[in-house]
């Protein structure tokens, strides 16, 4: 049956379907389709609105609550150790792999074409035969390759690491959202853009007009901005965490060896700064220096969330899914590179 908007449905049966393009769910229970809610019929009169949420009561407990797609609110939100099962684990260790695996090749690739136009220049400019630079280029080559890939284990690590460190952060501030959010809201900052994709390709795929692109792009840039935005806060917080730890430790190390110093030369720890006023100008360099940096990583990760939501949203128009995926990482890896 068809429900046009607002309409008593005190005496269906079961679970209907408010929109068009109804259709009959093997269990014979529910239907659903583009274009509205999916709701649970009761024995009492009830109002449905497409635009508002659907929550009611059949007898002391709530009905279950399904939106547009057929799914139920939250059900893309993932548990605090979720990342910890064997296949999100295998999954996530591959991706950080392959993504730290790239970029090692990436900066050799780059710093070699460097090193080799600088030698050309030399070259160009009569202060070296060509002979001379192609053995630097090749001396240079084999001693980075060997000298970076042996590193890789440990960036590996310290990336791993990382992940999921930034996964847990992610985790606690779902929680604090769930806290201070409403379902709906909290349901758009947990949902699975790859499960979003493949949702709104199905929902969109009678339409075959130019208007369909359009309005998948244009959905999917909002879903990823909302579904990334803890994301990429919680990557900001980690680095936030990592840098003002870094600029501790140098602190710490930094009055640790000129007191050691002083103690050498003059034997006297407290003669270093005569009335203070450098060491005061020293600190105030470096908060003023770990400011500045705070203020570009805050910046660069609200930049790189709206390119990423943007190559999320390019992805998804070429290929739904994994097309969105790519199209993230694609997006976030840009405006790092620009910005970082």
């Amino acid at each position: 049956p068809q429900f046009p908007r607002k309409k008593s449905i005190s005496t269906l049966q079961g679970a209907h379907y408010v929109g068009k393009h109804s259709m009959l769910f093997e269990d014979g229970r529910f239907r659903r389709g583009p274009g509205g809610w999916v709701v649970l019929a009761t024995s009492s009169s009830r109002v449905v609105d497409e635009s508002s949420s659907l929550s009611f009561r059949t007898g002391s407990s709530k009905a279950l609550r399904y939106l547009v797609d057929g799914r139920r609110p939250l059900a893309d939100r993932k548990g605090s150790l979720d990342h910890l099962a064997p296949r999100p684990l295998l999954l996530s260790t591959v991706r950080v792999v392959v993504v730290q695996a790239s970029t090692t090749f990436g900066t050799f690739v780059t710093d070699q074409l460097e090193h080799e136009t600088d030698r050309e220049e030399l070259v160009k400019k009569g202060k070296k035969s060509p002979e001379e630079a192609d053995q630097e280029n090749d001396e240079w080559e084999q001693r980075e390759w060997s000298v970076r890939w042996a590193a890789f284990p440990r960036n590996l690590t310290n990336a791993m690491l990382k992940f999921h460190a930034v996964t847990l952060v992610m985790r606690f501030y779902e929680h604090l959202a769930s806290k201070m959010c409403d379902e709906i809201i909290l349901d758009r900052l947990t949902k699975d853009t790859f499960k979003s994709a493949l949702r709104k390709r199905d929902r969109l795929a009678s339409d075959q007009t130019q208007s369909r692109t359009i309005d998948l792009g244009r959905n999917m840039f909002k879903t990823c901005l909302w579904a990334n935005a803890i994301a990429f806060l919680a990557d900001g917080t980690v680095q936030q965490i990592i840098l003002g730890y870094g600029y501790y430790e140098y602190y710490r190390r930094r009055r640790a060896h000129q007191r050691k110093q002083r103690s050498k030369s003059y034997g006297d720890t407290n003669n270093s700064y005569p009335d203070g006023q450098n060491e005061q100008e020293d600190t105030l360099h470096m908060a003023l220096s770990f400011a500045l940096k705070s203020t570009k990583v805050l910046f660069s990760r609200s930049v790189a969330l709206v390119v990423a939501s943007t190559g999320g949203a390019v992805g998804t128009i070429i290929y739904p899914g994994w097309g969105t995926l790519f199209g993230t990482q694609m997006g976030d890896g840009v405006a790092g590179s620009l910005l970082e």
